[in-house]
């Protein structure tokens, strides 16, 4: 599971599978690794303030923690140079050893790319539906969709509501 209790459970029974202490959480919820970069989301900040030689950062999902490849290498090598290691669970890195540091190296590039993928084929994705004039998003107010999922007026008792629907719907070049 993806959910913050499942990761928290992971990264527990990890560190007691490996004799580490168990860990301190830290936890952004609701803040996207897409939108801010590790150190800038609050409990990532408080992560690396904390961090001090000797200490280990266990992560669950490599893609959860880092989005772009640079950024995660960056990390990386600040925390190696005060001897933090870094264990990532769902690759299964323990970044301690050269070959540790290699595979992070690539799969850090891999998920970037992952990523992109992702976010490549939604928009197309998204791109074609619009030109099939299916409106993918929640309906603007006064409106609904139809069985096709086409923008529709809402059938309602006021006239001035689903004249401007149909304005809207018009200004898109949607149908009526």
């Amino acid at each position: 599971g993806h959910s913050l209790q499942a990761q928290a459970d992971k990264a527990r029974a990890y560190c007691a599978y490996k004799g580490l202490a168990d860990p301190l959480l830290y936890q952004d919820k609701a803040v996207s690794a897409a939108k801010l970069r590790l150190g800038m989301r609050p409990e990532g900040s408080r992560l690396c303030l904390a961090l001090r030689p000797g200490d280990h950062v266990v992560v669950v999902h490599l893609d959860r923690a880092w989005r772009s490849a640079a950024d995660a290498l960056s990390m990386i090598e600040a925390w190696h140079k005060i001897k933090v290691t870094v264990h990532i669970l769902n690759c299964e890195i323990d970044t301690s050893s050269p070959s540790g540091k290699l595979m992070f190296t690539i799969l850090a590039g891999v998920a970037e790319m992952e990523r992109g993928l992702l976010s490549e084929r939604t928009k197309a994705g998204l791109a074609g539906a619009a030109a099939k004039g299916i409106h993918t998003n929640r309906p603007p107010f006064g409106f609904t969709h139809d069985e096709t999922g086409r923008l529709r007026p809402m059938t309602d008792p006021y006239p001035l509501l689903s004249s401007c629907a149909v304005l809207y719907l018009q200004q898109l070049g949607l149908p009526k």
